[in-house]
């Protein structure tokens, strides 16, 4: 008789879950914890603490000991003191054999109940263990010393590298052995051999990393994967001859000789892409040979050739049917696919793209992609082919854009998608809806079908199914926004609450999977450029918390999607300047200028930042800087970033006493993404993260805001917006190196290195009063530094001015600010060393020096101190006599 599990609450799924462990019906039990799970309300409460502790009993069992760690990590998240959580990841660590990690968690517990005899007794076994482990890897160290030394050995001959090898994958076979090998530092110094040695050498080392591999069950199999994909990657960069030029190509030569060689790793490669009984982690490690190593190899062309182009389309296309059914719907999910296999595709492509040199070749990447295609959905009327073959469409117009624009658009391809879309299958509609809602992101391609395909996405956002729906939103948005500014202008029925509605209820619901949260993100980004919703999404705390949490993704489209919601929300994209002219213009042609929302006034947008960083904007920002990303995603972070601190001297207006915000975002680790993104992306982007850096040079101690390396990474950037157009970049950039140019020589010398000590001059002759005054500022401490001093003294003829001719202009200046900064940098000039104090005392200077020791207005007393302090170091030099 089939079980039932139809429960009422997630309280009666937990009492059934009990009644089958008491009886030992563990799969059983696992069912009803994961049902109690789904109906719980709440996914952060105790009671769901309760549930995956209980299910990790079960996986403990059952044998599945990193299930059950898992399950305890999410348990502990929730509830961090919760000792039978602790006490079953201390099982899982031993049990895997982890036992430095079964131990803390011991000692954990043991802090947490001193008495608890289960804990005593499980410290006294893991004692035992780790010492018996101990002695058994001092013998193995050894041997496995002696082995690699053998191996790696120039006067080894061939015999003796082969047994030495041999005898390490008798090492290897156990889980310790395997483990050791692994970490040992110089086993991979075997990977160079594999372009130097005989065959049957590079065989046996070839054989020993696949029984490192294999060998170790210890290692979670994701470790395994990533150990099989980087011998994959450094062999193919071996064998190719990439490991010995800088520039990474391919030597001819090299390659010819190990051409068998070179199509057995492809060949591997691609059947660990292909093969259903390959795990999803293998199937990703072997994707992310293709993203980073074939490229680096420079063997995109000859992937190509041996079919992995569309093999590599194929797994994204033989993944279709676990991506399109609804949950409500869904049969038996495919255990090698995932939802971010289309992303994970999607970068192989465009890495594949990128890195093939010629015209030529990637006309050959298009030709391939075409027959792809078309031999799914043009010549094939197989209704689950065609599903296939959109999807795999969809990854390549998400991955090289160009490329799947040119494909969808022509007549055959668009033909089959409006057959696919007005079709009875759901999946069918699902995958064409996708498909059309990327081919709208071209704004001229859209202009052509807007008319055929608007009607049809109109009517599948009215649909129940989630998955269709979402895309249809994303499309409608995409298409209403090719000539309009808001969603208002193109859905008028629909009020823009209403759609964030929709929006915010895929987003938070617990049932609703990855793939359509991922949709939603890119929903968000298209209908906060509307002031009402920026409003309604800031006001959302549970919409936040689930936004932010998915910034910690890899996938691309998210961060993307996360990343310009956040710029729509705080207004950080560039605005029109204002024309007075063609404003007077529209009013006389009677033309209905757009007014700027009551919800988009800086009062507003200041509160909504205000609101984000207390909601930790800054840790999602921080998040969506750590892997990867695109130029203009980078920019769209940079932009968030400098828009934060812009604001908050506004925000702290309005917060009657609250700490400033920008002490919390240096703590989050703000500065260090900021410092990332001022090196990498856009133009645009670098800028605006160098302004954010400034921002933050100036109003906080730079010792504290930049701790240790990172205060001598944000000169760069700073230098840089010397250069810039905007003379408010300028201004704070020079404020922000003055605060740098005080803290050490170290940081001067930098500065000086970076090329600053030029730039800062020249700007010290500038017409705007505050950046003359700034620049003279941070001369003021460069020239604590004895190479600034230096350069003073050279009879460059670059310069613009001879350093006595600027020094006597700052000193005569009507601007006591100016005279007070010329004053301090001549006194240090004077103290710096001998033969620079002599040079002022022999020129016009010295008398401006007298003259200026003697002023008697109040106002203009640390000039006067500057100037005694100047003379008095000459007399010490004995360059003028004391003033009796």
């Amino acid at each position: 008789m089939e079980e039932q599990f139809d429960f009422a609450d997630s309280n009666a799924a937990k009492d059934k879950g009990n009644q089958y462990f008491a009886k030992q019906e563990y799969t059983l039990a696992v069912r009803c914890y994961t049902k109690a799970l789904d109906l719980c309300k709440d996914s952060q409460s105790a009671l769901a603490s309760v549930y995956y502790k209980n299910r990790a009993a079960c996986y403990l069992k059952m044998e599945q000991y990193q299930a059950a760690i898992d399950d305890c990590d999410l348990s502990l998240a929730i509830t961090p003191r919760d000792t039978k959580a602790l006490f079953r990841r201390c099982q899982g660590y031993q049990k895997l054999g982890k036992l430095n990690e079964a131990y803390q968690e011991a000692r954990k517990l043991n802090k947490l109940d001193s008495k608890n005899q289960a804990v005593i007794d499980m410290l006294r076994q893991l004692n035992i263990q780790m010492t018996s482990q101990s002695q058994i890897l001092g013998k193995t160290s050894a041997m496995t010393q002696q082995m690699l030394s053998v191996a790696l050995s120039t006067s080894s001959t061939d015999d003796q590298k082969i047994k030495a090898l041999n005898n390490l994958r008798v090492i290897a076979k156990e889980a310790a052995g395997s483990e050791f090998i692994y970490r040992e530092e110089e086993t991979w110094k075997l990977f160079p051999l594999l372009d130097d040695e005989a065959t049957e050498v590079k065989s046996s080392i070839v054989k020993l990393f696949i029984r490192i591999c294999q060998g170790h069950r210890n290692r979670p199999e994701e470790d395994l994967c990533q150990s099989v994909a980087l011998f994959l990657q450094s062999a193919l960069t071996t064998l190719t001859g990439c490991d010995n030029n800088e520039s990474k190509v391919p030597n001819e030569a090299v390659v010819i000789d190990n051409k068998t060689d070179i199509d057995e790793l492809l060949d591997l490669l691609i059947h660990a892409m292909t093969n259903q009984s390959i795990t999803i982690n293998g199937r990703n490690a072997a994707i992310n040979v293709v993203v980073y190593a074939i490229p680096e190899a420079g063997m995109a062309k000859t992937f190509m050739e041996c079919k992995g182009l569309s093999k590599l389309l194929k797994v994204v296309a033989d993944s279709a049917p676990y991506l399109m059914i609804d949950g409500s719907n869904s049969n038996t999910e495919n255990e090698n696919t995932t939802s971010a296999c289309q992303m994970h595709v999607s970068v192989a492509l465009f890495q594949l793209y990128k890195s093939l040199q010629g015209n030529d070749n990637r006309l050959i990447y298009r030709r391939q992609c075409e027959i792809f295609i078309r031999e799914h959905m043009q010549y094939s009327n197989i209704i689950d082919v065609n599903i296939g073959g959109a999807i795999a469409l969809s990854s390549l117009l998400i991955g090289v854009a160009e490329i799947g624009i040119e494909i969808a658009y022509t007549d055959s391809i668009l033909q089959k998608l409006l057959e696919l879309i007005a079709s009875n299958d759901l999946a069918a509609k699902c995958a064409a809806t996708e498909v059309f809602s990327h081919m709208c992101s071209d704004k001229t391609k859209c202009l052509e079908i807007r008319s055929q395909i608007f009607p049809l996405l109109k009517m599948f956002y009215g649909i129940k199914n989630s998955k269709i729906r979402i895309r249809a939103l994303v499309g409608l948005c995409k298409i209403g926004l090719v000539d309009a500014t808001e969603v208002k202008d193109w859905l008028p029925e629909e009020s823009v609450l209403e759609l964030y509605s929709v929006i915010r209820s895929y987003l938070i619901g617990n049932k609703s999977s990855t793939d359509t949260k991922k949709w939603c993100s890119e929903a968000l980004a298209l209908i906060s450029m509307d002031a009402d919703a920026k409003h309604a999404l800031v006001s959302d705390g549970e919409a936040l918390r689930v936004l932010f949490a998915m910034a910690k993704t890899e996938d691309m489209t998210v961060t993307f999607g996360i990343a310009s919601t956040l710029v729509n929300v705080t207004n950080s994209y560039d605005k029109p300047e204002k024309n007075p002219e063609l404003e007077q213009l529209a009013k006389f042609a009677q033309y209905k200028l757009p007014k700027v929302h009551e919800k988009d006034s800086d009062d507003h947008v200041s509160k909504r930042i205000s609101t984000l960083v207390k909601k930790d904007v800054v840790v999602a920002l921080v998040n969506l800087g750590l892997d990867e990303k695109s130029d203009n995603c980078k920019e769209k972070l940079s932009r968030l970033g400098n828009k934060i601190f812009a604001y908050q001297d506004k925000v702290i207006d309005t917060l009657s006493g609250e700490p400033k915000h920008r002490g919390v975002i240096v703590q989050q680790g703000g500065t260090k993404t900021l410092c990332s993104l001022a090196l990498s992306g856009t133009t645009k982007g670098k800028s605006f993260a160098a302004q954010a850096i400034a921002k933050i040079g100036i109003t906080i101690n730079p010792e504290l805001a930049f701790s240790g390396q990172r205060i001598l990474e944000t000169i760069r950037p700073l230098i840089g917006l010397l250069s810039s157009d905007s003379g408010l970049q300028q201004f704070e950039a020079l404020m922000a190196l003055t605060n740098l140019a005080q803290v050490n020589d170290t940081v001067r010398k930098k500065i000086i290195a970076e090329k600053g000590f030029a730039s800062v001059e020249q700007l010290m002759f500038d017409d705007h009063e505050l950046i003359k005054r700034a620049a003279t500022e941070v001369m003021c401490n460069l020239v604590n530094c004895e190479e600034a001093a230096e350069k003073f003294l050279s009879d460059n003829t670059d310069r613009v001015k001879s350093w006595l001719e600027i020094m006597q202009e700052l000193l005569l200046s009507d601007k006591p600010a100016l005279q007070h900064r010329g004053i301090y940098i001549v006194a240090n000039l004077i103290e710096a060393n001998k033969e620079i104090a002599s040079k002022v005392i022999d020129s016009k200077l010295l008398e401006i020096l007298m003259v200026l020791s003697q002023e008697t207005d109040v106002s203009k007393k640390e000039i006067a101190a500057n100037a005694e302090r100047g003379l008095q170091k000459a007399v010490e030099w004995k360059l003028i006599k004391p003033n009796k």
